[in-house]
């Protein structure tokens, strides 16, 4: 499929003013309820505290958060926390705002690099929907009002992306390293990754480099410590479901059905063992790198438990939108047009205007909206895509030339010489 694709000056210029309108916004109030958990925790690293431990609800408390704060992010997190920590609080949350609207240009750069392949260009529609869902979302702007790990999420995946279209397992592993600061969007793009062939160093890279990034840690606490944080980290894991915020009608996905059928409370694990499953169900046939994008977004966002934040993942899509057939693409504008802003669906059904978190049947009505969209974009990822089967991707990022006949399954090199088999 052919077509025109936009012109880099035109996507900057998009994009700049795009942000430019976000920073205005969001730089006058400088308070993030997450990046204070983080800034919280550097704090206590940098004290000779274990921020897994009971202590930590009397820092959280102290910086302006509620007591019932559990410290639940991986130890590779050390880092980026204590860096933090290192600044005073006014300036720390500066940086985080201020980083997270580099990482969203960056990511947004590279998503459209790596989507933007020569046969099939992204549509400057799409470009232009992708840039809007990116910057001026419901999701875009609860995760910078609140601090949030989605924009570091997008900035990984789209590394990783654009990485993989480039043959490049460094760019490729250290987006995916990013994306397992948040492991349950991590896990699953981990093991897609080392069920293919020509993914497995990618993979195995991002493995190594969290391994690493957990070593300061271990080294100023010790072997002994560090177990101890760790089996502290699996009991916060264990409270983290029951903190208001957190319980399954909070948050979208196969976990709000369930409770919302009166269904049993599941282990988070288990969502990423499904949304796992179903991707290497979709991708049993060895597909493009497009269909491990398509495939792996789509499951994440129905799958797992997820508040509204996480959803700016899957405005990606838009940039394969050729990729999918046209009622597939139709169910992912649907999809994103519904959570662009969900108080439209609170609205319709009656259980709007005001904000979700003040009124009970506005909790449904927006997870509800998320969980729906989420289910348009789980069906067209997983059976709408155009390159299903098609080609095959080499490590290199090109195509092997060789393409599958689904009538006679016989292998044959390039469409002239089939066609002149088929005369």
């Amino acid at each position: 499929m052919r077509g025109h694709a936009l012109r880099p000056i035109a996507l900057a210029a998009a994009l700049g003013a795009g942000l430019l309108v976000l920073a205005v916004s969001q730089l006058g109030n400088l308070f993030q309820v997450d990046a204070t958990t983080f800034y919280a925790a550097g704090r206590m690293w940098l004290d000779g505290l274990d921020p897994y431990g009971p202590q930590f609800a009397a820092y959280a408390a102290a910086h302006g958060l509620p007591p019932q704060f559990v410290w639940v992010y991986p130890p590779q997190w050390w880092l980026i926390a204590t860096g933090l920590a290192c600044l005073a609080p006014h300036h720390a949350f500066l940086a985080w705002k201020a980083a997270n609207l580099v990482l969203l240009g960056g990511a947004a750069i590279l998503a459209w690099l790596a989507a933007n392949g020569p046969g099939r260009p992204v549509p400057p529609a799409a470009a232009i929907a992708f840039l809007l869902f990116a910057c001026f979302s419901d999701a875009a702007l609860a995760g910078f009002d609140l601090g949030q790990t989605n924009v570091l999420v997008l900035f990984g995946f789209a590394a990783m992306m654009f990485g993989l279209r480039r043959g490049n397992a460094a760019i490729s592993g250290l987006g995916l390293t990013l994306l397992l600061l948040k492991p349950q969007f991590g896990l699953i793009f981990a093991a897609v990754a080392l069920s293919r062939r020509e993914l497995r160093r990618p993979a195995m890279l991002a493995l190594a480099a969290t391994g690493l990034l957990c070593l300061p840690l271990i080294v100023v606490s010790g072997l002994g410590g560090f177990a101890e944080s760790m089996e502290r980290l699996l009991a916060n894991l264990s409270v983290y479901p029951t903190l208001k915020w957190n319980r399954p009608l909070e948050l979208a996905g196969l976990d709000f059905v369930a409770a919302l059928s009166g269904g049993p409370e599941l282990s988070a694990l288990l969502y990423v063992a499904l949304a796992i499953g179903s991707c290497l169900l979709a991708l049993r046939r060895h597909g493009p790198i497009e269909d491990v994008w398509i495939a792996t977004v789509a499951a994440a966002v129905f799958v797992l438990p997820l508040h509204g934040y996480d959803f700016l993942l899957a405005g990606t899509l838009l940039l394969l939108i050729r990729h999918l057939r046209r009622w597939a693409a139709v169910c992912l504008c649907l999809a994103l047009g519904l959570v662009f802003r969900p108080i439209n669906f609170a609205l319709l059904i009656g259980a709007g205007p005001v904000p979700y978190e003040q009124v009970w049947p506005s909790t449904i009505a927006y997870m509800a909206s998320y969980t729906l969209a989420g289910l348009l974009i789980f069906v067209a990822g997983l059976s709408g895509r155009t390159s299903y089967g098609a080609l095959v991707d080499l490590p290199d990022g090109g195509h092997d030339p060789v393409r599958r006949d689904p009538m006679d399954h016989v292998t044959v090199p390039l469409q002239p010489v089939k066609a002149a088999l088929r005369q």
